[in-house]
């Protein structure tokens, strides 16, 4: 749920590996885009973003 207090934290900006929180949006609305033209389903979509967000695109489409 989007307001489910659980969802709402604050994003870091940079993580250890040097990812930024634009890249994880970058990612985010690839994935919606797949949602949205039933390329992946949304459960795919949110597993792989919740296990690891750097690799949710490869994750969700295989």
């Amino acid at each position: 749920m989007p307001r489910d207090p659980q969802n709402l934290w604050p994003e870091p900006r940079y993580t250890a590996d040097g990812k930024t929180a634009d890249d994880k949006d970058t990612i985010e609305n690839k994935l919606k885009t797949a949602v949205c033209a039933g390329q992946v389903s949304l459960d795919d979509a949110r597993h792989a973003i919740a296990t690891n967000w750097t690799t949710a695109l490869s994750a969700a489409s295989s």
